[in-house]
């Protein structure tokens, strides 16, 4: 899954001239970050993962805060190649494929680097956590219904068209 940005916690991008919006690591206090008018994604003590322009990061930089474009932050890595789940619209009509069991496949899609906490509430929810895929995903087992019940979070969104395509 990945997550719906326009849902985080902070203010939102400055107005005027569209500009391209990036994804990027700092090590900028909260304050600094909103302050250069970017959106904090996750925080995770001394650095945080956050979007804005680069006119943002430029005005972290110029504060002599490190700031620097997170690369292919909504690329999956497969061996079939390169799979951008921002591509991938969530299309409901299609059917998970189950096995003898019931149980299916997922790809989870963090939004940022994937924190302790999100693996256990995997493994609450009743998902057995198979692989780690370069960037920030998880291939997932669980039923259906497990599967689907992740659909509901912001940290990620959840894919099972990725999995038919490439893993």
């Amino acid at each position: 899954m990945q997550v719906p940005l326009p849902a985080l916690r902070s203010a939102p991008l400055g107005k005027g001239p569209v500009a391209s919006v990036v994804t990027f690591r700092t090590d900028a206090k909260p304050e600094e970050i909103l302050g250069a008018g970017a959106q904090i994604v996750e925080t995770y003590g001394p650095f945080a993962v956050a979007r804005g322009a680069e006119v943002n990061l430029g005005i972290l930089r110029d504060l002599g805060r490190y700031a620097e474009v997170y690369p292919d932050a909504s690329t999956l890595e497969f061996l079939g190649g390169p799979v951008d789940v921002t591509t991938l619209a969530s299309d409901q009509t299609l059917a998970w494929s189950m096995d003898v069991g019931g149980q299916t496949l997922g790809v989870v899609h963090f939004h940022s680097p994937i924190k302790i906490e999100w693996q256990t509430e995997l493994r609450l929810r009743g998902l057995t956590i198979l692989r780690y895929i370069p960037q920030n995903a998880l291939v997932v087992r669980g039923t259906a219904a497990e599967v689907n019940d992740c659909d509901q979070r912001k940290e990620y969104r959840i894919s099972h068209r990725v999995t038919r395509r490439a893993v």
